[in-house]
């Protein structure tokens, strides 16, 4: 994969993504990490604290150090498979931020991975959901999914907790409880961001 141009990380900070430069810690080289306001602001949310002067914190370093191997084994699947586009931004996981949801993309900036005289930079996206423009109705007929169903998929969507969506509802925590279970299991997956992923996605989970 070739670097990315200036242009485009101009473009992605222009549209108000999160986004997170990583390049790890070598013989010879420091570790290296840059992001936005807008991924400030998230992390800031997240009850992540950040070193200004160092542009990084430990928490941080292990984030992106998690993000990377993922990101690596879904490039060499991809690979497997047969996809070579080099600009395809590989879906790695769901970050909570406060009361919002975002989908983290990462894509390989410099592609020398099976190289040792330079470090691969990776880049981390943070984008969030938008519930909003998602067409509950067609996913309920895809899933067969009740009035009911349809009701806890939006709520859950939208960040609530358990215990908000059993106040949302008018429900008894226990009840939510119950409800989520099946739905998991009408769903084929097994946690509440299984059921988020799956709806996004429209696949099963593989993290």
């Amino acid at each position: 994969m070739k670097d990315l141009s200036p242009h485009i990380l101009q473009t992605i900070s222009v549209a108000r993504f999160g986004y997170v430069i990583y390049r790890p810690k070598t013989s010879g080289i420091k570790q290296d990490i840059h992001y936005n306001n807008e991924a400030q602001q998230i992390f800031s949310f997240s009850n992540m604290t950040l070193k200004k002067e160092h542009g990084s914190s430990s928490a941080l370093s292990s984030l992106c150090e998690k993000w990377k191997k993922i990101l690596e084994q879904r490039i060499k699947d991809m690979r497997k498979s047969g996809d070579r586009d080099p600009v395809t931004r590989s879906f790695i996981e769901f970050f909570n931020s406060g009361k919002r949801e975002y989908v983290v993309r990462g894509v390989i900036l410099s592609d020398h991975m099976h190289s040792s005289k330079r470090k691969n930079q990776y880049m981390f996206i943070l984008e969030r959901i938008r519930t909003d423009l998602l067409n509950i109705p067609q996913i309920s007929r895809e899933w067969n999914l009740n009035k009911r169903e349809q009701d806890l998929i939006q709520l859950l969507l939208s960040g609530m907790s358990n215990k908000e969506i059993a106040y949302a509802l008018g429900l008894s925590l226990n009840t939510i409880k119950a409800y989520m279970k099946l739905l998991m299991r009408k769903l084929g997956v097994n946690s509440r961001s299984g059921i988020i992923s799956l709806v996004l996605t429209k696949k099963k989970p593989s993290l």
